[in-house]
């Protein structure tokens, strides 16, 4: 059975199921986002969340980080997560190197993609993104659906380049609607569940006194 919702609702329960999945909430905030603006454009945002969970379920959270934010950005051992590279990126968007930078072993590196996105708004001019086998310009109005862009959506891991400057593509025209796939919208689902507080017996005692009036 097909999926049909609202950005919204795609974003609320992604940002849940990131919390679900380890993030910290400021993180998962932007990990809601991501999904979202990768829907905006038409591809699969919960998919690539899905496998952004399953990816870093075994790996310590302090890992995934940066060890440096220079010319060259690598976890001190192992891959980085797109989402926390992505916010630092966004923090550090008006003092790109104007050589450009290395972000090396992006997990799903297509939810890198809306952050490059921000820089490119921030600075109010286009930045280019590069990677073995594609390249797409981003300019301020925001992501492209180009064939680069699909190329990066598909890849588990990638190697980075990012810097300033470059000839930025159209912006795609922004959808309303998000078609998640089925499968990965109900681990979603079950991510998201973990964030709930089991209820206590004083409200399931509450709840089962609920629409009783003194003549039941």
């Amino acid at each position: 059975m097909s999926v049909v919702l609202s950005l919204g609702e795609l974003e609320a329960t992604a940002r849940k199921a990131a919390r679900g999945a380890g993030y910290a909430w400021g993180v998962a905030d932007e990990a809601g986002r991501a999904a979202r603006a990768m829907a905006e454009i038409g591809l699969d945002g919960a998919r690539l969340l899905r496998e952004l969970a399953d990816a870093v379920a075994a790996r310590p959270h302090h890992s995934l980080v940066p060890a440096r934010l220079d010319s060259i950005w690598a976890a001190t051992e192992g891959p980085l997560c797109p989402i926390r590279a992505g916010a630092a990126l966004c923090d550090l968007a008006r003092s790109l190197p104007e050589g450009g930078m290395a972000v090396s072993r992006v997990l799903v590196p297509g939810l890198f993609l809306p952050f490059a996105a921000d820089a490119a708004r921030v600075r109010d001019a286009p930045v280019t993104l590069s990677w073995r086998g594609g390249i797409v310009g981003i300019g301020p109005e925001g992501l492209p659906r180009a064939s680069g862009v699909l190329k990066l959506a598909e890849a588990a891991e990638a190697d980075l380049f990012l810097h300033p400057g470059g000839t930025a593509l159209p912006a795609a025209p922004h959808e309303t609607r998000a078609r998640p796939d089925p499968a990965a919208w109900d681990v979603l689902l079950s991510l998201a569940h973990r964030t709930y507080a089991p209820a206590t017996e004083a409200s399931r005692l509450s709840g089962a006194g609920a629409g009783l009036s003194d003549n039941d």
